[in-house]
């Protein structure tokens, strides 16, 4: 699978020199749309409500937490930490997902790279690193994960700023530009990394987690298929390599670019003669055009050449609809059905060409879920304060780790995201929560169409907007009144002064913020008191910015007038 992705060349093409190699890109179109389709949003996190509110009355605290750390460890380590388990588990099937504690790097780091560990340790907790498959070997059993055994190439420079014993372990003889194999084994007892080629290992110890602190699991295949030839990761690009359809694609294609180059690009000229004695024709080149001269009966013109067989086309595209019906439909990753196809159509195709990734997406999801988990178990065994800055809003985040659940059920969800999904998931949510007899909560619609979340915050801002709305009217009617009164002197005083919320006034005695200085001109002057509508009178709903406040808000589901 590599070779498809990587474009590697293919041995079975032939070497002559007039031959033009060409191999398909078809299988790394396909594989590389398919890492942009899953990794277009950001991840999602979620935990049962009752374990978030075993930290504080919030219901949000863990999953702010855990989109913090997991942006915070993207920023730190320069790439989304989604993208690396994406492309590893639809290019080999498998993902592995290491968390590290970055705390324990700084604590095991040599003195010459302390200093940039501790910063690291500042913006974020927690680092996540992709192991690729080709060098890992984990063991499953009927309860997941029971042994991991990897193999990593490192440069002796790497190996020296990540074990402080490494430099005396290999001594002066090592060239910082060398590369060593690194080995590393986990099991729920001990825990080992070693040098290839080095008597004395790097860690000997007991495993103190009282887990394997690697997340791995499959993405496509089973352990079903454990007989000898038989493959038990059978990832995105299995049957196009497994049918040798890429192969097919690749000999077509070479076949026809070396016919182009060979026969296509030489001119070629045919001279019917009536003497089959005579030599071919001269050109006299004393013109632009250049002129020949033929005799009675003869003829001199260009071939008729057909460079590309019409069967051979027809092989090509029997090749590329194969591959297609292999990986995924193109119209998913944007290509466009026709100039008449209507929008509802594009986006049925797009919504079901979306179906061969969705083992991928919630495998993916699982991992990083469980690799967030153990994480977050790793930080409670260090203790301490956990601090982040989550959201586009970057809010502080605070969390004692020792509070922290023994056992955390994270759930991690990877979106496939497209533009038109944003317009028909909003209207989705619309739906089921109109009328007085709702289908479904507005927290449940916006956590599970809007993919807000923090859904109970999101409404708290509403409400908050709404009242903003409903205090100004309030203030603005008062007002209305004190400058009728004031030009009408004698008339009693009958409304009551309004208090704003503190966060509506400003800075210019009481003034709320945003209030427009010709209104307020206006109001102070009483030019507004001739002709104000009399706002009990409007009909209107309470809220809308620009009309006066009518009444109380009625109670739910009541019909107006009530």
């Amino acid at each position: 699978m590599e070779d498809i992705y990587l474009l590697n060349p293919d041995a079975d093409l032939p070497d002559e020199k007039h031959i033009k190699k060409t191999l398909s890109p078809d299988g790394r179109n396909s594989l590389q749309g398919a890492v942009r389709l899953l990794s277009a949003a950001d991840p999602h996190w979620a935990v049962p409500e009752d374990m978030n509110k075993l930290l504080d009355d919030s219901s949000s605290t863990i999953e702010k937490l855990a989109g913090g750390i997991f942006g915070a460890a993207s920023r730190a380590q320069g790439k989304p930490r989604h993208y690396d388990p994406i492309l590893s588990g639809l290019l080999y099937g498998e993902c592995i997902v290491v968390p590290t504690c970055t705390k324990d790097l700084v604590d095991s780091a040599p003195p010459q790279l302390k200093k940039r560990l501790e910063d690291i340790y500042a913006s974020t907790p927690l680092l996540f690193d992709t192991i690729s498959p080709s060098g890992a070997f984990p063991v499953y059993d009927n309860m997941g994960l029971s042994m991991f055994h990897s193999f990593r190439e490192m440069k002796i420079r790497d190996i020296k700023q990540r074990w402080k014993d490494a430099e005396r372990l290999l001594g002066d003889a090592a060239k910082d530009s060398d590369v060593k194999n690194v080995g590393e084994y986990w099991d729920y007892e001990k825990h080992y990394v070693w040098i290839e080629g080095v008597d004395e290992p790097l860690i000997e110890s007991d495993n103190e987690w009282g887990f394997i602190p690697v997340a791995a699991g499959i993405t496509e295949g089973s352990e079903l298929f454990s007989k000898s030839g038989q493959y038990t990761r059978q990832p995105f690009l299995y049957t196009l390599w497994r049918s040798e359809m890429w192969k097919r694609q690749n000999l077509a294609l070479t076949v026809m670019f070396s016919r182009i180059f060979a026969i296509g690009a030489n001119p070629q000229n045919i001279y019917k003669r009536n003497d089959p004695n005579k030599m071919a024709p001269l050109v006299d080149y004393s013109n632009v055009d250049g002129t020949i001269v033929i005799d009675n009966n003869e003829d001199y013109g260009s071939a008729n050449k057909n460079v590309i067989d019409p069967s051979l086309m027809t092989v090509l595209d029997i090749a590329q609809q194969k591959g297609v019906e292999s990986t995924i439909y193109r119209q998913t990753l944007g290509e466009p059905l026709g100039g008449t196809a209507p929008f509802s159509m594009f986006a049925m195709v797009s919504q079901s060409g979306r179906l061969p990734l969705i083992p991928y997406q919630r495998m993916i999801s699982h991992v990083l879920g469980d690799a967030m988990a153990k994480g977050l178990r790793m930080l409670k065994i260090h203790g301490g304060t956990i601090s982040v800055r989550e959201g586009d809003t970057k809010a502080l985040v605070e969390v004692d780790a020792s509070q922290l659940p023994d056992h955390i059920d994270i759930e991690c969800t990877l979106d496939i995201k497209m533009p038109q999904d944003d317009q028909a998931n909003a209207q989705t949510a619309i739906a089921v929560t109109a009328g007085d007899a709702p289908l479904m909560s507005l927290e449940t619609a916006q956590k599970r169409y809007l993919n807000i979340e923090q859904p109970e915050e999101e409404l708290q801002k509403v409400w908050q907007e709404r009242a903003a709305a409903v205090y100004y009217q309030q203030w603005l009617q008062q007002q209305i009144a004190l400058s009728q009164q004031q030009a009408q002197p004698g008339v009693q005083q009958g409304l009551p002064p309004v208090q704003l919320p503190p966060e509506m006034m400003g800075g210019q005695g009481g003034i709320p913020q945003g209030m427009p200085p010709e209104l307020l001109a206006q109001m102070q002057q009483g030019q507004m008191a001739q002709g104000m509508p009399d706002p009990r009178s409007t009909g209107a709903r309470p809220g809308v910015p620009g009309v006066p406040l009518p009444g109380p808000l009625p109670p739910m589901g009541a019909p107006e007038g009530m």
